[in-house]
């Protein structure tokens, strides 16, 4: 980790005199690693900074992150809904109407069933229910069959603090 040389904190620095931009580099490297309690990126591992026990939690089943991520890198690469969604360009509509992009997530997580040991039974079902939520919201003449139910189409909403819009580049 380096840290950032602020050159106007060294009025008068001379770099011929003072053995050059590497010296005062490494000046710089050596106060910032004197003054903050960073670690390197490769120290850490789960075994250099262990969780309290009481705060352990379940983590999802490595099965649900794999449909889930199957999921989402099918929709955003339009391979999602094999055949329903093939002469649709839905891809276009989902980037720039997010809101269309979140419903069709939510569909597939309110239907993905899981089995006692917390993994997927029915994955491919969740998809052709998005998949048809997003061929409803693309073509307004396609009817959904069976109609979305209720808890279907819930969208709980997020717990904590809400996070605002994205700062535009270059604003302050």
């Amino acid at each position: 980790m380096r840290a950032i040389i602020d050159y106007g904190l060294y009025p008068g620095w001379d770099p011929a005199a003072t053995g050059g931009h590497h010296e005062l580099q490494a000046a710089a490297d050596r106060r910032f690693r004197a003054s903050t309690s960073l670690t390197p990126v490769t120290d850490l591992r789960p075994e250099h900074c262990p969780r309290p026990k009481e705060n352990l939690l379940p983590r999802i089943n490595p099965d649900v992150r794999a449909v889930m991520n199957h999921f989402v890198y099918s929709m955003m690469n339009g391979l999602l809904g094999y055949p329903l969604l093939e002469s649709i360009d839905y891809r276009s509509v989902l980037m720039e109407e997010g809101s269309a992009a979140e419903q069709a997530i939510a569909i597939f997580c309110n239907v993905l069933e899981l089995d006692v040991d917390g993994s997927p039974v029915n994955a491919d079902e969740a998809e052709i229910r998005a998949a048809q939520y997003i061929k409803a919201y693309c073509d307004r003449a396609y009817e959904v069959d069976p109609p979305f139910e209720d808890w279907e189409i819930d969208r709980p909403r997020r717990k904590g603090e809400k996070l605002g819009p994205m700062p535009l580049p270059g604003a302050r």
